[in-house]
């Protein structure tokens, strides 16, 4: 499974500040567990895989800061 998002925020008047928007994404997060998680594969293949919560989740991985080149 893949889910990609482009983002493309205006800075506005006081610029944009990736730091506040990873620390409200980290506040926020524990609303979507699913987020969290990754797939586990049951032994033997019994039965389908399950969610679980992933303890080497790293919000910083998934939230990452780039910018396209400036026009010529």
């Amino acid at each position: 499974m893949h889910n990609a998002t482009v983002e493309i925020f205006d800075p506005g008047e006081s610029g944009f500040d990736y730091s506040r928007l990873v620390e409200l994404i980290a506040d926020r997060i524990a609303f979507v567990p699913r987020y969290r998680q990754r797939l586990q594969a049951v032994p033997g293949r019994l039965a389908t895989p399950v969610w679980l919560d992933d303890p080497a989740f790293e919000l910083s991985y998934h939230v990452r800061r780039s910018a396209a080149a400036a026009p010529r």
